[in-house]
Order: C-alpha cells, then structure tokens, then sequence
C-alpha cells in the first residue's frame, strides 16, 4: 500500500513511472511497424523459397508448396495490415458518446454557482462543459465527447444525474472534488496523451486475434504468431505501468477531496456512488423499479429511480459490502475499496450542507424525463442491434 506521502502527492511520486509510460508512446508505433515488418518477413520468406527453387532446382516446384507459400504470404499481409490499422486507430480516434445531457448554465443557475467556488478554492478552471450522465458515475476527460443534446469539448465533467437524488450537497461537492483533483493533477492530459495510442496497439492486436480464430490454415496464421505475440507482451507491460500510474492518482485525488471538504462526506459520498451504481444497473437488468411502481412509464424511468431509492437502499448496501470485499490486482485501474477507504485524511467538515444535492438542478423531473427518454431508446436500438448479431452469427454457424 502506498505511504501517506505517496497518496498525498500521488502526481509527484509517479512522474518516474509516468516518464516511462510516456515512452510507451512512440514506442507503440516501433512497436506497431515491427509487427508489420515481422508480418510481411514471415509471409514473404516462403515466396521467396519457391522462387529460388524454381531458379535453382531443375525439378518440378511442389504444387502443394506453392499453396503453402501463398496462405502464408496471405497471413503476413493480413497482420501487415492488421498493424498498419493499429497505427491509423491511434491518430485517428473516433469522438466517444457519452450517454448525457449537456448542461446550460443559463438554465441550471444553481448548479453552476455550486461548481464555481469549488474550481477556486482548488485552483483549477472552470471545465468547458457538464455532462449530466444518465447513469451514475462520475469522471472528467479532456478532449472531445457527444452526447444527445450536443457537443463538448475541452475539459469536461460528467456527473451522474441518478446520484443527486442519494447524495448529499455535501456528498456531492467531496465527489466532484475528486475529479476536479484529476484536472488539478493533470490526469486527464496525461491519459488523452496515452490512451489513444494504447487504443491503436490493441486494435492491431485484436484484429491479428479474430483473423487468426477466423483462418483454419495453419500456414495462413504463423506469419501473425509472433508479431500477435510480441504486441501482446508489449501491451501487457504498457498496461501494468499504466495502471500503475492510475491507482496512485486515485489515491492523490481522494486525499484531495477529503482535505478540500472533510473526511465524511467523502467516505459517505464514494460508499453511496458505488452502491449506486450496483443498485442502478440492477434495476435496470432486472427491471426492479418497474415492479415497485408497475405504472411507470419508460419515459420517467430516472423520477422513478429516485423516488424508489429506499427501497433499494438494501440492494445499494449489498453493492457496497461486496465491493469493500473484493481485492483488486495489478491490473485494475483503481485500488481496493477498503485500502481507499482507510487511507483517507481524517479532516473535519469544512460545510454544513446536508440537504439532498436534488436541490441544486433546476428542474430535476423534466431532466429526468429528457435523459430517460433518450437513454430507453439507446438500450432498444442496443438491444436491437445485439439481437441482430446474435441472428447473424447463427445464420453463418448453421
């Protein structure tokens, strides 16, 4: 576990690893052009025997030979070009959908004037935009994102709209300081540095593994063996390191909301997001609201959430048990929920806050209404389109 100087300063203690992840960058496209190189050797080896026995030999060449040669001069263009789209997936990133609401601040006055002071007395900038997601969550990213009423750009928030109604204000001014700590960190700078390129090493190495599953020729698939494995060892550290990194940060952005705004209701606010969230997704799942309230309409799903909270309050509780329960490896992006729990500052309240943090939206049920309208009508085109698959893959089995 880190020491108390490490979770305080969490961004400090890293920068020897982060120097090294960030080496990992341009490494990926060395990496990624070997893979091709490997590739294109492996495949063009067997042409170039053929060719020269044919020169050299004034025996017949082997039918069968010749095969062999062309499946596997096959495998090494594919994994040639498996690698080279590796390289255009790291430049090119597609913009993320972020299940949400944009939010005005002309129109969530409230919201906006609680946000503020919170960036001052942290010394970090506004974000450039708030997303109210549809689940809840709660995180920042730098860059560009859509969502169903619009674009964001730049430094951007998004904060679940389920965790007003079971947070606290003072809940829920801890968890938002804890990402702003992610901007204070730098964080997000860093990741929209690293993931993107991680992002492209792992499509070439995914495309190599389907194209191999896909392919029963032995011949076709041995250029790709190892140029698939040399990625992958490559991406297996990339990740170590980098996970690495992100537990220590979360570490130093806990430490900072729990000084910034004391050490309860940070604790309350982590234990209630976590169980939140468990107790979201399985009344989503298992349509537990539903039954609680059978005359809901889809169209009101997030109101009925909230007003169903404590009945599920059970639900949420066994969502958090069993995450204070589980250990975690070296390859999760976040520390166990305990060894965060206990590493927290013992710092008093700094705010007396303690109405429900539903008080700082404008207008919670018409934005409830919008964001569940739309979020049902993603989960049915979702639903849609893994059923169609589903029938596909069938189809192409039988």
């Amino acid at each position: 576990m880190p020491t108390s100087t490490v979770r305080k300063r969490g961004h400090d203690a890293s920068w020897p690893l982060i120097l090294t992840a960030l080496t990992f960058v341009p490494g990926v496209y060395v990496a990624l052009l070997a893979c091709a190189l490997l590739a294109v050797a492996f495949g063009a080896a067997p042409i170039y025997l053929v060719i020269y026995l044919f020169r050299e030999s004034s025996h017949h060449v082997p039918g069968k030979l010749i095969i062999l040669a062309g499946l596997m001069a096959l495998g090494g263009l594919f994994g040639c070009l498996s690698a080279l789209k590796g390289i255009v997936a790291s430049v090119r990133t597609q913009t993320p959908f972020v299940p949400g609401m944009l939010v005005q601040f002309g129109k969530e006055r409230k919201l906006g004037h609680f946000i503020a002071p919170l960036c001052s007395q942290m010394g970090t900038r506004l974000p450039n935009a708030v997303i109210l997601h549809a689940e809840p969550t709660a995180f920042v990213t730098q860059g560009k994102a859509m969502t169903f009423n619009g674009f964001a750009r730049g430094r951007i928030l998004a904060i679940g709209l389920p965790l007003f109604g079971g947070l606290s204000i003072n809940e829920m001014r801890a968890v938002i300081a804890h990402e702003f700590a992610h901007f204070t960190g730098k964080d997000t700078l860093y990741s929209a540095s690293v993931l993107p390129v991680y992002s492209g090493a792992a499509t070439a190495h995914n495309q190599m593994v389907d194209i191999m599953q896909e392919t029963e020729s032995f011949c076709a698939r041995a250029p790709m063996m190892l140029p698939c494995w040399a990625l992958r060892a490559y991406l297996t550290v990339f990740h170590f390191i980098n996970m690495r990194i992100s537990r220590t940060r979360e570490y130093r952005a806990d430490w900072t909301a729990a000084s910034t705004c004391g050490a309860e209701s940070f604790r309350k606010g982590l234990m209630k997001v976590i169980g939140l969230a468990g107790a979201f997704h399985d009344a989503a799942s298992d349509d537990v609201v539903k039954r609680l309230h059978p005359q809901a309409a889809a169209k009101d799903y997030l109101t009925v959430f909230r007003r169903s909270l404590r009945d599920l309050n059970s639900l949420a509780v066994s969502h958090f048990q069993a995450a204070l329960a589980e250990e975690r490896s070296h390859y999760d992006s976040h520390p166990a929920l305990q060894s965060r729990l206990d590493s927290v500052p013992q710092v008093t309240e700094r705010f007396s806050d303690n109405q429900c943090a539903i008080s700082l939206l404008e207008n919670p049920e018409g934005t409830e209404a919008f964001l569940s309208e739309a979020y049902m009508e993603l989960i049915e085109i979702s639903k849609a389109q893994a059923a169609s698959y589903e029938r596909a893959m069938a189809q192409a089995g039988g």
